[in-house]
């Protein structure tokens, strides 16, 4: 079958493990779920949390190699209840033992009426439409100059 010089052609490969298997090899991460995809990301945060706490409690030196010593983490959802799920969680992210190591956005990309929102505290950046890759991996990199980033 012929195919127009100026169709993109693509070809998919995989799943292959889980999405979550290979962010421990990093130390800055870029974590991107859509609706309820984010569920393996979550396992992720709480695992976050446990790793800085036993550390701490070990009081193991800070300035050794670790893992996920940064996290960006994108979510999107249609609309803003679904953010409630993990509410409880991404509050606990930001404000426990690993909050100076993760960055929470939350990207509301179904059709919004503003006085509708309900704003979300703890320091969760909320946002309405699709994000910006383009200049948001640009300002993880500039964040992060001379690391690798785990997408």
């Amino acid at each position: 079958r012929r195919v127009p010089p100026d169709v993109a052609r693509m070809r998919y490969d995989g799943p292959h493990g889980a999405p979550s298997e290979l962010v421990w090899k990093n130390k800055v991460v870029m974590l991107v779920g859509a609706g309820i995809g984010v569920t393996p990301f979550a396992s992720i945060l709480r695992s976050l949390q446990y790793q800085v706490r036993a550390r701490a409690a070990k009081k193991e030196n800070e300035a050794e190699w670790m893992s996920c010593e940064r996290v960006y983490f994108y979510w999107l959802c249609r609309g803003q209840d679904e953010f409630q799920w993990f509410y409880d969680l991404l509050r606990e992210a930001i404000t426990g033992p690993a909050r100076n190591r993760i960055e929470v956005n939350l990207f509301q990309t179904g059709e919004v009426k503003l006085s509708n929102v309900k704003v979300l505290d703890d320091g969760i950046q909320q946002f309405m439409g699709k994000p910006n890759w383009r200049r948001a991996m640009k300002s993880i990199a500039e964040k992060n100059p001379r690391e690798s980033v785990g997408v």
